[in-house]
């Protein structure tokens, strides 16, 4: 508050203002005086004039100032008042709040029988600030927002009237009168309740007995704790003489007098005594474990239930528990009859009404005398306490809420709910009644609760049109307001009231899934989604299950008729027209909020619903704890009813319903609410509650006695033994009685599982465990030409393999991914990142294929480059052979193998005229083996398959290791003829795991496998490839990957299908994965439901009676010189046989007719001199020494009795002797170029000279140059033209050093001529210069060709030993 205006200061006297003149006086006199004396004049006279006036208006105007200006001091009381009177509305405006306030807070007793019904029941809750806080009387209380006087100075300083106005307002307003004065009462272990006071102090003691002011007052304060506080918190103990028994009998009603779990013949036991000793008995497990009353503060309570006890009359003797001295912690004694003792400690507390008024007294109370009252106290006569009793007694806390707190008082729990619906009895229900055809007015129609004057308050979900209020609505409650049992019970109620043909549910909990836990039970559920929250993925699925119902319906509707909306198709059904039931769906969505703000997109499928719902036969509930308007774009125009609990701020409530009303509704007990149907006004009402427990009728009835034929008792405070129950025979007693503590949703859903037919299932299960192979496949058995196969002969061979599962939501259905391997998607690539399940994908494909064709129709080869997962299938006869990465012949004979076979059928099918593959297999599958043209001849590499053939058992290289047979070479490595159709292969499968990791160690074969793939289909060779990424295919390899598998990518942005639905795939799922349509799928596990796949592996080889397919023939660690000794060619004898190739184990040659010279690099005893030793041999078997001589420069005489024929010339095992041989081949070859006489014709018939070929065989060539010459350079001019000549230069060299070698004159030259390089054995470090291929560490005898045609080949150097 202001201060009030001060009194001006008084002003000064009259001598002083004369005092202040003097000197303005003189200085006029002098100026004028000082103008007069100059000159005089007019001009004197006015100047003198002009100080005159001036001094003399600063003598009036000094004069004025010393005057008190009354209208200034007029205008500040003015000013003050007017704040007074401000000040005065602003306070009669608290205290009209405040009046209101506490008022409401703490009614009249009186009044007490009207908040029995309301929402205020049971309001406060042990955690509450006003818990145990009850009204004992009314009168004056300082004002809620207090007055503060200003400060200001003495009173005599102040202006009068305004500081008389400020004081008579501070009187008028610092107090309130007739306000509810409440008590703390569990601040106090004793309250003293009196109403007669010593005579000295003048007061009349008033009435005794029941009409007692104190028992009065003490009625008022049990009438208030029981109304405003639950049983569970608060409980009511009288200890009354037996003379005083009947003022307590009323008590006997309220359900806080009644012990929690104790009964006796009447029901629970009345918490009643006659003496101390006695209540405590009753209270012994409730007050045995407290300890003393430490006077908590208000809200730390930590005891519960919080226990008042009356004495009056009772006797205290025996106490143990009541009459402890400062009390018992969570206990108040309200004591009727002791008197005080005359030094009150600080939990005891005097409440003294006599003559009517209250006076308090406490530790604190200041003065020697009694303090005066505060106010007249309350009372409550007997009558109105017992109505209030009367009232309580039906009532009970519902059910405990997830933290342990009633979450609202009903009458007995779920009563009211079969009662509003007309059930019956739940654990009996009549469901054929209840599910009885309704009339179209009660279609989709339930009761919900009950309004303020009880009447039942329903919810109708049928449109406007039809006289509902639907079909789409909204529910917002907050947390605790009932919002998730409200939806129960709207379920459950439509559940039990409309049978699965006429009502279908779609149940979704964005988070938990405990709204709707166990209502999946129910027919009438096609779906129940909860726990999104931790799976966002599942919205989309959820998306796509919902969009399908809609198009499933518009579908169904436009195949039935052209049917506009459901309720023309029931007109029509309802007609006669044989038509399937088509229900009503109801769509409940809670915390869908949460569900926008994770996924914004998914308001357009509820737009969509909300506009096309009406005709389809579709309701949408949406319900959330928080409303956000700016979610429901497009939306809220077609929400026709919305229901408002409680909510957290008023903006809420304004936005669903309109008004605030639903942020004014009680916190506790929850379930209130209000419902508004368009522009209609708000319905406010109290759901009914259908989770808590269900007792049956009777239930607390104690077992009959006597001869079994209940008795009727007089109920009253007294404690009835319970009659010792007579035996019942079980045979006699009927059907058992069902189990007791279930909930009446529990009881409900029990009794209407089972009937009726089950909805159509809009939201299949999620992809989870997979399926296995005969899940598939149907039924597998062994047949006895086929092994152990599948029994549906479809699929016998057909190469169609099923491997995975697809989940189609928008279809609501699941598929199965088939792989047609006979047509464009014969190669197959399968895609994903690390642990994604690829070569179980692998796998799972390999096994379906063994189950489905035979080891004739269809063989397989694995490159196992992803860790081994491929080593499990090597046992299946379908299987030639498991490569892995550090298997490097296997790896390269594999490769080789199957390009041998593409080459072979490639000749068969032009030779047999095959027109294409199809037909090929037809030819086969119908034995039609023959070429109609038949040919009698033989593969090309005959020969050579005939030597290898010939090779005996104790040789190096044995038969079944050249190919198992003595046919022609190549893949099929039999002897079938070109005019035979069918090669002994079936359809071939190459299968690499780890495509990337190939590529990186073995670069030379991916343009082979490239080739196979770009020409096998045509020829029934099939590539399976898997990788991590799908940029390690190359463009145009990807491109002929028909079959594609892509499973978890770890860069969904990688995916070649839609980076969506890619990263829509589970990150910890093996073999999860997508479609090319962006579809889910799951592949099956490669293994039958009775087996792992290691025993269906051993299943499939035990049960298959024929061969196995033909193994990978790997190169031979050695090939002795008499396997190739007779190869030959004819017509061109200079090419020389030295080995076999890995690619497809045929020869070897070298044509020194068009290549002349051949260098040979290794380290030492890889096979360089063996390599000398075999040419050696064969020019001398080839040639006789007039055809072919041979030179041999060999210092370590390495290849000496390599030639013993007259073929050779010389055998230089020194410079000297090497200087001289090859001095006379110079001169020799000197003889031989090309004078002017030699014709066109000659040169080019090359016949201007005569004589044997030259062959000059060089060993160790490192060792030939030297610091003073190389015997080898005479040769030098001549090595450009040696193939005119007839000179053949063969050397070998170490292969230390051997790139710097390269650079002498020699090797330089035979280098620059392209001519054929032998890499075997070498340091990798020792570069050569021939691009990719580079020395590696081999076995003796390997090597890798280098020509202008090959580009290292791997070879193996035929074995000829030392003579």
């Amino acid at each position: 508050m202001n201060a009030p205006p001060q009194l001006p200061p008084a002003p000064a006297s009259r001598w002083q203002q004369l005092v202040q003149v003097v000197p303005m006086l003189t200085g006029t006199i002098a100026t004028a005086l000082l103008f007069a004396g100059r000159d005089g004049g007019t001009y004197s006279y006015v100047i003198g004039a002009i100080f005159g006036f001036s001094t003399l208006g600063m003598l009036v105007t000094s004069a004025g100032l010393g005057a008190p200006k009354k209208a200034e001091m007029i205008a500040a009381r003015r000013e003050y008042l007017r704040h007074l009177a401000e000040l005065r509305r602003r306070v009669r405006d608290t205290i009209t709040r405040q009046r209101i306030g506490l008022h409401y807070r703490h009614p009249d007793p009186q009044s007490l029988w009207s908040s029995v019904d309301s929402f205020r029941l049971w309001e406060r809750r042990p955690t509450d600030g006003d818990f145990g806080v009850v009204r004992v009387a009314i009168g004056p209380q300082t004002l809620a927002t207090p007055l503060i006087a200003p400060a200001t100075r003495p009173l005599e300083d102040l202006e009068p009237m305004t500081a008389e106005a400020l004081r008579r307002f501070l009187d008028a307003y610092s107090v309130v009168p007739g306000l509810p004065i409440a008590v703390s009462f569990k601040s106090f272990s004793r309250v003293y309740c009196l109403s007669v006071r010593d005579a000295r102090d003048g007061f009349d003691p008033g009435p005794a007995g029941e009409a007692d002011p104190a028992r009065g007052l003490a009625r008022a304060v049990l009438a208030q704790l029981a109304v405003f506080h639950a049983p569970e918190d608060l409980l009511i103990a009288v200890c009354a003489g037996p003379d005083r028994r009947a003022w307590w009998e009323w008590t006997k009603w309220l359900p806080h007098a009644l012990h929690p779990t104790g009964t006796d013949a009447l029901g629970p036991v009345r918490l009643f005594g006659e003496t101390a000793k006695e209540l405590e008995e009753r209270l012994d497990d409730l007050l045995r474990s407290r300890g003393r009353f430490d006077g908590e503060p208000d809200g730390q309570r930590r005891v519960t239930p919080y226990i008042v006890v009356v004495l009056d009359g009772a006797d205290l003797a025996g106490s143990a528990h009541l009459g402890t001295d400062g009390g018992i912690e969570g206990v108040t004694l309200i004591d009727l009859d002791r008197d005080p003792p005359r030094l009150l400690d600080r939990s005891a507390l005097v409440l003294d009404t006599a003559g009517g008024r209250l006076t308090t007294i406490s530790a604190e109370s200041d003065g020697p005398g009694p303090p005066p009252p505060i106010g007249r106290a309350d009372t409550l006569e007997p009558a109105e306490a017992e109505a209030v009793a009367r009232r309580l007694a039906p009532l009970r806390l519902a059910a405990p809420a997830t933290e342990g707190r009633p979450e609202a008082p009903v009458r007995e729990p779920g009563a009211d709910f079969p009662e509003l619906l007309g059930l019956g009895d739940p654990e009996a229900l009549d469901v054929a009644r209840l599910w009885a055809p309704r009339p179209h007015r009660d279609r989709l129609r339930i009761a919900i609760g009950t309004g303020p004057l009880g009447q039942p308050v329903d919810l109708d979900l049928k449109e406007s049109a039809e006289d509902g209020m639907g079909p789409h609505g909204l529910l917002i409650g907050a947390t605790g307001s009932g919002k998730s049992e409200l939806l129960r019970t709207i379920v459950l109620g439509l559940a039990a009231t409309h049978s699965s043909e006429t009502l279908n549910f779609v149940l979704i909990d964005y988070k938990g899934g405990a709204t709707f836990a166990r209502m999946d039970r129910l027919p009438h559920v096609a779906a129940f989604i909860s726990n999104l929250s931790s799976e966002l993925l599942l919205v989309d699925r959820m998306t796509d299950s919902i969009t399908g119902e809609l198009i499933r319906r518009q579908e169904l509707l436009r195949s039935a008729g052209d049917y506009d909306s459901v309720r023309d198709y029931e007109r029509a059904r309802a007609g006669g027209a044989p038509l399937a039931p088509l229900p009503s769906l109801l769509i409940v969505c809670d915390e869908f909020t949460e569900l926008l703000q994770a996924k914004p997109d998914f308001i357009d499928l509820f737009v969509q619903i909300g506009r096309v719902g009406r005709s389809l036969g579709i309701h949408l509930l949406l319900a959330s704890q928080r409303f956000e308007e700016g979610r429901l774009r497009g939306l809220d125009t077609h929400l026709a009813y919305r229901i408002g609990l409680r909510t957290f701020t008023s903006l809420e409530s304004r936005a669903v319903l309109g008004v605030a009303d639903a942020y004014e509704l009680p916190k506790k007990p929850g379930g209130h609410g209000l419902i508004r149907i368009g522009v209609e006004p708000v319905i406010r009402f109290r759901g009914a509650y259908v989770g808590g427990p269900w007792r049956r009728a009777g239930r607390s009835a104690p077992a009959g006695a006597g001869a079994g034929r209940p008795r009727v008792r007089r109920y009253g405070t007294a404690y009835v033994p319970v009659p010792s129950p007579t035996p019942v025979d079980p045979a006699a007693s009927g059907a058992p009685e069902p189990p007791e503590g279930g909930t009446l949703l529990d009881i409900v859903v029990d009794q209407l599982a089972g009937h009726g037919v089950p909805a159509h299932q809009i939201w299949l299960p999620p992809l989870g465990a997979t399926a296995s192979l005969d899940d598939l496949l149907g039924p597998i058995a062994v047949h006895p030409s086929r092994g152990l196969a599948v029994t549906l002969p479809q699929l016998h061979g057909a190469l169609h393999v099923p491997v995975a599962l697809i989940d189609n939501p928008l279809q609501q259905r699941r598929d199965v991914l088939w792989l047609r391997l006979d047509g464009a998607q014969g190669h197959i690539a399968v895609v994903g990142g690390p642990r994604s399940g690829k070569s179980v994908a692998l796998r799972t494909l390999v096994a379906t294929l063994a189950l489905t064709h035979t080891p004739a129709e269809i063989q397989v080869y694995c490159l196992d480059f992803g860790g081994g997962q491929l080593a499990g299938l090597r046992d299946l006869p379908h299987v030639g052979g498991v490569a892995g990465r550090l298997d490097v012949d296997a790896v390269r004979r594999t490769v080789g193998e199957v390009a041998t076979l593409l080459a072979d059928r490639e000749r068969r099918f032009a030779t047999a005229g095959i027109e294409n593959v199809a037909d090929y297999r037809q030819r086969r599958a119908t034995g039609n083996t023959r070429n109609p043209v038949s040919a009698d001849s033989t593969d090309g590499a005959g020969g050579m398959g005939g030597a290898l053939s010939s090779v005996g058992a104790g040789s190096a290289v044995s038969n079944s290791a050249m190919g198992g047979n003595g046919g022609t070479t190549g893949a099929g490595g039999g002897a079938r003829g070109a005019g035979e159709v069918d090669d002994g292969w079936g359809d071939v499968f190459l299968v690499i795991d780890g495509w990337p990791s190939l590529r990186r160690d073995y670069e030379e074969l991916e343009p082979v496998l490239l080739d196979i793939a770009a020409r096998g289909l045509a020829y029934g060779i099939h590539v399976v490839v898997s990788a991590s990424r799908w940029m390690d295919l190359r463009a145009g390899f990807r491109d002929l990957l028909g079959a594609r598998i892509e499973l978890r990518l770890g860069d969904p942005s990688d995916s070649l299908v839609s980076r969506k639905a890619a990263a829509s795939v589970p990150s910890e799922a093996p073999g999860r994965g997508i479609t090319a349509d962006g579809l889910q799928l799951l592949m099956v596990r490669p293994q039958v439901s009775s087996s792992d796949p290691a025993e269906l592996v051993t299943a499939i080889a035990a049960a298959w009676p024929g061969a196995s397919a033909r193994p990978v023939r790997l190169l031979p660690a050695s090939v002795p010189y008499s396997a190739i000794a007779d190869d030959a060619d004819p017509a061109n004898l200079l090419a020389l046989t030295i080995g076999i190739a890995e690619s497809n184990l045929g020869p070897v040659r070298i044509d020194f007719g068009s290549e002349p010279h051949l260098l040979a690099f290794g380290t030492t005893e890889c096979g360089k001199s063996t390599l000398l030793r075999g040419l050696a041999t064969a020019i001398s078997t080839r040639f006789t020494p007039q055809e072919a001589r041979i030179v041999l420069i060999d210092y370590r005489r390495s290849l000496l009795g390599a030639v013993r024929s007259e073929h050779l010339i010389g055998y230089g095992t020194g410079a000297e002797q090497a200087a001289d041989l090859i001095a006379s081949v110079a001169d020799y070859m000197q003889r031989r170029l090309p004078g002017p006489e030699v014709t066109e014709d000659q040169l080019r018939a090359r016949s201007w000279w005569t004589g044997p070929q030259c062959f000059v065989l060089v060993d160790d060539y490192d060792l030939v140059p030297t610091a003073t010459g190389n015997p080898l350079t005479p040769l030098l001019p001549y090595l450009a033209q040696a193939r005119d000549i007839g000179l053949h230069l063969i050397v070998t060299r170490h292969s230390g050093g051997a790139g710097r070698a390269l650079f002498e004159p020699i090797l330089q030259r035979l280098k620059e001529l392209a001519s054929p390089i032998l890499l075997l054995s070498g340091d990798r470090e020792e570069n050569l210069g021939l691009g990719t291929v580079r020395f590696s560490a081999l076995p003796p005898g390997r090597a890798r060709l280098i020509t202008r045609k090959e580009k290292g080949t791997l070879i193996q150097i035929a074995n000829r030993p030392p003579a």
